[in-house]
């Protein structure tokens, strides 16, 4: 069953990661720090759990610390290891600034103060922050004092000669083959062929036209057949005992492969190439796909729970709406509708039917203006449910 990183049960392997933050006059900082994952699920056959790669935010408490625990990304127990989280770290008043992060399996603690100084693999936070060298201070605050005056140019020194061209070094034997790629990603619905992009940005991109679903697989968009019956009823998957399973709204689940012959052995590491030279920092590109998700303890109560109540257009320019998901980890026995609002008025409604795990992804053909905001509603829910999330693309 699906559920986010928040829901994880007690004996599930997790690494302590924690933190520090402070302002250089002596005070502690407030905000928060968001764990990203950079796959979209995770897979624990010892938990049969399906894990959602949903942001995780941590507020910094009051001693300007943020203090949880993690799975690991190289776990060798999930399916869809190596990984790693994109953390953000927001403090009022204050430009936000981002880093990669690996959390060991063998660690039993990491500190971001030690784990993020500047250089090669992590680029240098925006000012006016500084990074602890000892782990104990922590992130400091620092203010820009007043310019200095500008030095004179020295003179230009002569071009040196153009060194030799090295040898080109030996092929590197082809690697095992790697686990299993990504899933299908719903982006919205078009009108015909005609409108699809040139090309998908990733493997299992796909889009709804006149009933059928179009994805990308790698060189072209393929039409993979419709995703509703004759009459007209959703289809459900889910996941069984020994096999994977579908339904027809109302009917009764039937097995539609065997897991074991769609489980194939994890394939070994393969061998790290060299590391390359650091290229040049390119130009900030354009907002592009991006996940906003709101949670709640259980299918009876609106969100949130873990993420702020209301997503705020902050770009200063327009955004597409692509399409509303909701899902529960524990499911529940009567149907849940899930209502997501523009400024206070209704777009989009998402049903997760009663003994079912997730709603269909419904294809929003929506704009969020600058300065606008999304909040969602439970319009009718079921305190059965256990972990509501509800999620909506934008693009």
């Amino acid at each position: 069953m699906p559920v986010p990183l928040s829901n994880l049960p007690d004996d599930f392997h997790r690494v302590r990661v924690r933190g520090r933050w402070a302002l250089l006059r002596g005070e502690h900082a407030q905000g928060m720090v968001t764990f990203r994952p950079s796959v979209e699920w995770l897979i624990s056959p010892e938990h049969d759990l399906i894990i959602m790669g949903v942001d995780l935010v941590e507020p910094i408490d009051a001693q300007g610390e943020v203090d949880l625990k993690l799975p690991a990304t190289d776990d060798p127990g999930l399916v869809g290891t190596p990984f790693h989280y994109e953390v953000v770290v927001e403090i009022p008043g204050l430009d936000p600034y981002e880093f990669s992060l690996v959390v060991p399996h063998a660690a039993e603690e990491v500190d971001l103060s030690a784990v993020i100084p500047p250089g090669p693999e992590h680029p240098e936070p925006p000012e006016p922050y500084v990074l602890s060298v000892n782990g104990e201070t922590g992130h400091v605050y620092v203010p820009e004092g007043p310019p200095g005056e500008r030095g004179h140019q020295g003179d230009q020194g002569p071009q040196g000669e153009q060194g030799p061209e090295g040898e080109r070094g030996p092929r590197g034997e082809t690697g095992p083959r790697g686990p299993v790629g990504p899933g299908l990603a719903p982006l919205g619905e078009l009108e015909s062929t005609g409108d699809l992009p040139e090309e998908g940005e990733r493997l299992g991109d796909a889009y709804l036209i006149d009933g059928a679903l179009h994805a990308w697989n790698g060189d072209a968009w393929q039409d993979t057949g419709p995703l509703r019956g004759a009459d007209g009823r959703d289809v459900h998957l889910r996941r069984g005992q020994d096999a994977l399973q579908w339904r027809r709204t109302g009917q009764e689940w039937s097995d539609l492969v065997d897991l074991a012959d769609i489980t194939g052995p994890a394939g070994s590491d393969g061998t790290d190439g060299e590391t390359g030279p650091r290229g040049p920092r390119g130009d900030r590109g354009q907002a592009g796909d991006a996940s906003w998700t709101w949670s709640a303890p259980h299918g009876g109560a609106d969100p949130p729970q873990a993420v702020a109540h209301r997503h705020h257009n902050t770009l200063g320019e327009e955004r597409e709406l692509v399409s509303l998901h909701a899902a529960v980890g524990t499911v529940g026995n009567a149907d849940i509708v899930v209502a997501l609002d523009r400024n206070g008025t209704q777009i989009g409604v998402a049903t997760i039917p009663g003994g079912a795990h997730s709603s269909p992804v419904v294809g929003l053909q929506e704009s969020l203006g600058a300065g606008e905001y999304l909040q969602t509603r439970v319009v009718q829910g079921d305190a059965g449910a256990r972990a509501l999330t509800v999620e909506v693309r934008v693009f």
